[in-house]
């Protein structure tokens, strides 16, 4: 089966890329502030989303999760990984 094109603007599957590993410790840190976050405000931990990656325009990608706050309103964790720091040919 052929790989899906990705073009900018994208949700990538974060299954058809994989990041180094600088770059999984990186997303580790954030996703550990983001779960201090909903515990915090205590968000069940089945509340949460699976986090996410856009293609940017200059071939990186943003990983993130959006979490709904009780409020009503929302925060986002990210960041940006550059081209270098992934493999988009996985499968």
């Amino acid at each position: 089966m052929p790989k899906k094109k990705y073009q900018p603007g994208d949700i990538v599957n974060l299954d058809d890329v994989v990041p180094s590993l600088a770059a999984l410790a990186a997303w580790s840190e954030v996703a550990r502030r983001a779960a201090e976050f909903c515990h915090m405000l205590r968000i069940p931990e089945k509340n949460l989303p699976e986090e996410q990656a856009r293609l940017n325009a200059d071939g990186s990608i943003s990983i993130f999760v959006e979490i709904k706050t009780p409020s009503g309103g929302g925060v986002t964790f990210d960041m940006n990984v550059p081209a270098s720091e992934f493999n988009p040919n996985r499968r």
